[in-house]
């Protein structure tokens, strides 16, 4: 078992309540300790300290305090955050990984896991038992798999895009292609699928729904400026993120696919290229979030309901991806992995996403 080298980071000291926004950069403390509000602890194994030019470019969490990290050499490692320790490592693919998911969480836990790589391949991980691959998903994309998504109900079936421009439907048990689309200059950079609405975002500046079961395009909204770099849904709106620079570009915007005209609210904050950005429900109020990252180094936090910036928090590099995990029984923090440009992978102890009603 590898050993994690930590460094441990501190920001926020006091109290816990949220003082919408808070801005904070975070410096190199190796003496903290502890889940507190404001931690980040960054996770850096020995492979990835000599490689600095492996980037984690997918994160996942597939269990609880375990994450599944997949780099730009095509290694995964399975890590628990909490312990500091990288569980397993190994060479997932041939060329790197450039999206993770694991499969519906319905009929009990998820057990299998999903990687798209560049070397034009999606493959399947069963979770218990040491991540064997028990299906590859190949021979139908010509260029690299930019996403991937697991059917929100239906274990048996998963979504992939490419840069190819296609976008194509598997059966998971044979491994085989069961419906594919090509539109000219789709490049596809990422999917989402919760519900019915399958959403799509491409290099073509445009923001696509699908028909996931006739695979058909049901709307392509106003393209945008610049590139879209992710997407994300909750009911009936759907959030993307753009690319850009110097400010400019570079923001979140809000769609709603029942009124298919321009966006309805746009974040603007970020002063490079947002690289994900991802709804965060909360449990306790009536309040929806959603957190990008960039390559400006920011995490931000904003509040959908009432359109503010509830905080955001500068680390040391560029952000190239994150995921939520899953609240720790002995905090009211929320959590985030993210992936640091050159850096390694970090855990970010936020304020609670939570406001009195």
């Amino acid at each position: 078992m590898d050993k994690i080298y930590s460094t441990l980071c501190n920001c926020w000291k006091g109290s816990e309540q949220m003082q919408p926004p808070v801005s904070r950069e975070l410096e190199a403390h190796p003496d903290s300790t502890g889940d507190s509000v404001g931690d980040t602890k960054l996770l850096r194994t020995a492979s990835v300290t000599e490689e600095c030019s492996a980037n984690f470019n997918a994160l996942v969490e597939i269990q609880n305090q375990q994450i599944l990290c997949g780099d730009s050499n095509g290694r995964m490692f399975s890590v628990d955050y909490m312990k500091d320790e990288v569980l397993k490592k190994w060479d997932g693919h041939s060329k790197s990984i450039t999206k993770a998911c694991v499969e519906a969480d319905v009929d009990g836990p998820p057990s299998n896991m999903f990687t798209a790589s560049r070397d034009l391949s999606i493959k399947m991980w069963k979770i218990s038992g040491g991540f064997s691959c028990t299906q590859e998903f190949k021979g139908h994309h010509d260029l690299v798999v930019t996403a991937v998504a697991a059917h929100p109900k239906n274990r048996n079936v998963i979504c992939s895009g490419s840069r190819d421009n296609t976008v194509a439907l598997w059966d998971v048990s044979t491994g085989s292609v069961t419906n594919s689309v090509k539109i000219a200059r789709n490049l596809v950079t990422d999917l989402c699928w919760k519900d019915d609405i399958l959403a799509q975002t491409s290099e073509d500046k445009s923001l696509r729904l699908w028909d996931p079961r006739s695979l058909e395009v049901t709307h392509t909204f106003i393209k945008k400026q610049q590139i879209l770099t992710s997407c994300d849904v909750s009911g009936s709106i759907v959030a993307t993120s753009s690319s850009g620079f110097n400010g400019s570009g570079c923001e979140i915007s809000l769609w709603d696919h029942r009124n298919t005209t321009l966006p309805y609210h746009e974040f603007k904050g970020h002063t490079e290229k947002v690289n994900k950005c991802s709804f965060v429900a909360d449990s306790q109020s009536s309040s929806v979030y959603l957190v990008s990252v960039s390559a400006d180094r920011s995490l931000r936090v904003w509040n959908v309901k009432d359109f503010t910036e509830e905080y955001s928090v500068c680390l040391s590099n560029q952000i190239v991806t994150f995921t939520q995990l899953s609240p720790a029984s002995s905090t009211s923090c929320s959590r985030f992995a993210v992936s640091l440009h050159d850096i390694g992978v970090g855990v970010v102890s936020a304020p609670q996403l939570s406001h009195p009603d």
